[in-house]
């Protein structure tokens, strides 16, 4: 069962900011197209058929999934991002990977976008990072959050200095993080050295950048107060022992 948790004001805030933001931008049919294995007749007249801010997920989703990169132009994309960024945390994420949603940002170069446009989106992946992390259990795990967001990001880093601030602030990151590990990483059987897997392919600096942080002696210490602190309120001692000892392998094993 899919977890539902309020969200953070902050959240809800930068979804705000996205509708003036890019309330210049409009859709054209004629733009999008059908096509009989991606959007149908019924799908493109249904996208138009009702105001932005009130379509529902199952409408928008045939265009999100495909926008820019086989349908549509970065200005059909940009009129609907706001909507979709609303959908993305519950409605969306329930529906598909997130990463096909926010891959979507690159393929439009979003990096190059008018920067009152590119920090409003930033501003949005951040605080649904964040809101990820202070919910235990999470609406979506953050392996896929953090592989969502590095399908869009260039630079990771400020998102996992949010996550180290979390681990010293509260417990949800933190039991999030032992989770990451346990479930995650080794559960995988990448047991000589750490990987992140496919999504990773074609990301491959932000790869090295998690993996950069995970093999941290600071990440260490998250986890070893994980184990003094939380590991038999959460029965996990074993699961921590494990990650431990990973870690330690992992760390010798990476190339210097």
């Amino acid at each position: 069962m899919k977890i539902s948790h309020p969200w953070s004001s902050a959240l809800v805030e930068s979804v705000k900011r996205l509708y003036p933001v890019f309330s210049s931008y409009q859709a054209e049919p004629s733009s999008i197209g059908i096509c009989p294995n991606c959007i149908s007749e019924h799908e493109l007249e249904a996208l138009f058929a009702k105001p932005l801010r009130i379509l529902d997920a199952v409408t928008i989703y045939h265009f999100a999934i495909v926008a820019v990169a086989t349908h549509g132009s970065v200005s059909d994309f940009k009129h609907f991002l706001p909507r979709v960024c609303e959908l993305f945390p519950n409605e969306l994420c329930d529906m598909d990977s997130p990463e096909f949603y926010l891959n979507k940002l690159r393929y439009s170069d979003w990096l190059g976008w008018p920067e009152e446009e590119m920090l409003a989106v930033r501003a949005f992946m951040l605080e649904w990072w964040r809101w990820t992390l202070t919910n235990y259990p999470p609406k979506l795990p953050v392996w896929d959050a953090i592989c969502a967001i590095a399908q869009a990001e260039d630079d990771l880093l400020p998102y996992l200095e949010a996550w180290d601030s979390q681990c010293g602030n509260g417990w949800t990151a933190l039991r999030q993080l032992v989770d990451f590990y346990h479930h995650d990483l080794i559960a995988h059987g990448r047991q000589n050295r750490l990987s992140m897997g496919s999504f990773w392919e074609e990301r491959s600096r932000q790869e090295a950048q998690v993996c950069c942080w995970l093999l941290r002696e600071e990440t260490r210490r998250h986890i070893e107060r994980a184990a003094h602190e939380y590991a038999t309120k959460w029965h996990a001692e074993q699961e921590i022992a494990h990650i431990l000892i990973h870690h330690d392998v992992w760390r010798n094993k990476q190339p210097s």
